[in-house]
């Protein structure tokens, strides 16, 4: 067998976080592994030698011969174990996989020197279920109740004159040139697994998450704009310094202007979130309460104990992205992460440990993935396994 071809600046990368110790709980980096095969092949066996004391250091030419050797040794040995070949096959697939992974990658099989394409969605999700992402997809009531599948192209007036078309899985638009007379009142719903964006009459763009509904008129008069959240939402407001727009989200109100914000109001008991992107928020508590909230902010207010915490110059895109297709995490729970891909994939999660509860992690993952994308990912980082069955997703510790 020969060396596989690996650039020196990835063989030194790997070895410089094996000897940080700090590689095993590193998403992204276990993500950049995964993206080319040789690279996790190199790093999983370089881990075993290092962990064998056979080295002390990887530096230096005669030490990446020895490593070398060992790896290409064991490939060698584990090819002739014919019986085993499907089985390794699928643990290897599975161990690699990344959240924004291609959906083919060269693997080194049979041929001494050569690499193979094997498609993911043909060799993994045959052996194992799995639950797809969710889509652009929502339903319009009208003020009269009738009920409209925004998967289907619409072409409607309202009797105030506001004309409301759509493109399909897309984004429903609203124009008025007669604003504020007659307004209706118009309710959006998007469900579990499914995304949307709205078009206003004044220009303000929404775009909703997963589990959301928008209460909003057909078109504002020359007083207010205010709307009505349950759930989590994007907004680019148009600016209008005559007329304020509000977002009304239970027990609390955001007066803004011209701003970009987010807004999460999914578990009030843990607080609803805001966060700043950028313009001015004013955020106001029923109670009297007020904050004005500055750009890179994020604030949560607790219903239940009627206070609420300041986070300053926070990485909005941890709050954003989602609006974007990624999924970000940082040292977040994996109850919290559960629980955001439980309203993506429209499924639900059962932990048979709590403890597995609290543990974070950091990374990155592309929502139109199958959900086994991100879930393998966290299983290789931790002591953790798990099994899809009926749409249900079974949180487990891995057994030794």
């Amino acid at each position: 067998m020969e060396r596989i071809d690996l650039p020196e600046k990835d063989w030194n990368y790997i070895i410089e976080r094996i000897d940080s110790d700090v590689s095993a709980d590193d998403l992204t980096f276990q993500a950049w592994l995964s993206e080319v095969e040789v690279r996790r092949v190199l790093y999983d066996e370089l881990l075993l030698i290092r962990r064998s004391s056979s080295f002390s250091s990887f530096s230096g030419e005669r030490y990446k011969k020895r490593a070398w050797a060992t790896i290409l040794e064991k490939i060698e040995r584990e090819e002739r174990q014919k019986k085993m070949a499907a089985r390794r096959l699928y643990i290897k697939v599975a161990a690699s996989l990344a959240p924004f992974l291609f959906l083919s990658f060269g693997y080194w099989l049979g041929n001494r020197n050569s690499i193979q394409d094997i498609n993911l969605k043909d060799n993994l999700f045959a052996l194992s279920s799995s639950i797809e992402p969710g889509s652009k997809k929502a339903r319009l009531v009208l003020q009269d109740g009738t009920m409209l599948d925004l998967g289907k192209h619409i072409v409607l007036k309202e009797s105030d004159g506001t004309e409301i078309t759509n493109a399909p899985n897309s984004m429903i638009s609203y124009i008025n040139p007669d604003a504020g007379r007659g307004a209706k009142i118009n309710t959006l719903i998007v469900p579990k697994g499914g995304e949307y964006r709205v078009l206003l009459a004044d220009g303000t763009k929404v775009w909703l998450n997963s589990g959301s509904i928008l209460r909003y008129p057909t078109s504002f008069n020359k007083k207010e704009r205010m709307v009505q959240l349950e759930g989590e939402a994007y907004f680019e407001v148009k600016k209008n310094p005559k007329v304020p727009f509000a977002v009304k989200v239970r027990g609390m109100s955001l007066a803004v202007f011209g701003t970009s914000f987010n807004v999460n109001s999914y578990e009030p008991g843990k607080g609803i979130g805001t966060t700043l992107v950028e313009g001015k928020v004013t955020m106001r508590i029923d109670n009297g309460k007020e904050y004005v909230m500055r750009p890179h902010e994020h604030i949560t207010y607790n219903l239940e104990t009627d206070t609420y915490s300041v986070l300053k110059n926070v990485d909005v895109s941890l709050y954003t992205s989602w609006k974007d297709g990624v999924f970000r995490f940082e040292n977040q729970r994996l109850e919290d992460i559960t629980n955001r891909l439980s309203r993506w994939y429209s499924c639900e999660v059962v932990y048979n440990d709590n403890s597995l509860r609290d543990l974070k992690f950091t990374g990155v993952a592309k929502k139109n993935e199958p959900i086994d994308h991100l879930l393998n990912l966290i299983s290789l980082l931790k002591d953790v396994d798990y099994d899809v069955k009926d749409g249900v997703v079974f949180i487990s510790k891995r057994r030794n």
